[in-house]
């Protein structure tokens, strides 16, 4: 019996070891036995404090990352209000922002313009145009047996003339001329004329034109024959002087050159053949060597005047 109570406190004091060991809450997991045990900190170095306080720096000043920003709206803006003033040539320019009442003032600097573009040449539409001709004429003779030597007539002319076509007009006029016929008699003509007149070049200054028409013609004759016709009574007079008339129907053509001074005035020269045929009653006016008759004549008419265009 005294052996059992003698064993009983070498059994508890094990167990009252273990059941302190275990009431330490401090140890770690696991560890059934710890001790307080006094731990040094490290010693740090002063250098790698201050890399440390640098890198905190660094990290601070970093834009820390943010939520995704609305959409913000767009508001117009207000139109700026300007005043602009120019002084002088256009040389100088005033702004004036009337919202803040800002100034400036610009020196423009000269340059030379550029040359204008060439302009077009317009084509101008043809509008019909009127003349009145104003000239001096002359008329030359063949030469022929029996033809008096002095033979010649000269004398002045006017016409009207109307151009609906750059290329043709018509030209009316009259014409008188007095001298010696192919007798050496003295004459005096009063003629009528109507031509077509056709132009070949009428873009140029210098016109070159043909003209052809008929003529009518009434003629005054001073005559010393012995003898005249009076073709009203048709009859012959005995007289030492005498004064007869005929009447002549024909055609006349040539060529001519007319020289542009201006838009409204104009030279001409011109050539023309006339062949003629005396219609009144009167006997014969001429006869060849060979005694044969004819009432037919022919002539040159050379002239030369001026036209005034409108």
């Amino acid at each position: 019996m005294r052996r059992w109570w003698v064993l009983l406190p070498s059994l508890l004091l094990p167990l009252s070891l273990a059941n302190v060991a275990h009431a330490d809450d401090d140890c770690p997991p696991g560890s059934w036995f710890c001790e307080d045990v006094e731990v040094q900190k490290p010693e740090v170095d002063a250098d790698a404090d201050a890399d440390a306080d640098v890198d905190a720096d660094v990290d601070a000043e970093q834009p820390k990352a943010q939520p995704h920003a609305k959409k913000k709206k767009k508001h117009k803006k207000k139109k700026k209000t300007k005043t602009v003033e120019v002084e002088g040539d256009g040389d100088t320019v005033v702004v004036v922002d009337d919202d803040t009442d800002k100034v400036v003032v610009v020196e423009k600097t000269s340059k030379l313009a550029p040359p204008p573009a060439p302009a077009k040449k317009k084509k101008r539409r043809w509008a019909e145009k009127f003349g009145l001709n104003l000239r001096l004429e002359g008329a030359a003779f063949p030469a022929a047996e029996g033809v008096y030597e002095d033979v010649g007539m000269g004398g002045v002319g006017a016409s009207f003339r109307w151009r609906p076509s750059p290329y043709f007009a018509f030209d009316l006029g009259t014409d008188v001329l007095g001298g010696n016929d192919y007798f050496g008699h003295e004459r005096v003509e009063v003629s009528g004329a109507l031509s077509g007149v056709v132009y070949f070049n009428p873009q140029h200054r210098v016109q070159v034109y043909g003209i052809g028409g008929i003529n009518l013609s009434h003629a005054w004759i001073d005559t010393d024959e012995d003898y005249y016709y009076d073709r009203y009574d048709g009859r012959y007079y005995d007289s030492n002087t005498a004064e007869i008339e005929h009447d002549y129907v024909g055609g006349h053509g040539g060529l001519g050159v007319e020289f542009r001074l201006a838009r409204h005035v104009a030279l001409h020269i011109d050539a023309l053949a006339i062949i003629r045929h005396k219609v009144d009653d009167s006997p014969p006016e001429f006869t060849d060597a060979s005694g044969n008759t004819t009432d037919t004549s022919g002539a040159g008419l050379f002239r030369a005047g001026i036209l005034f265009w409108w």
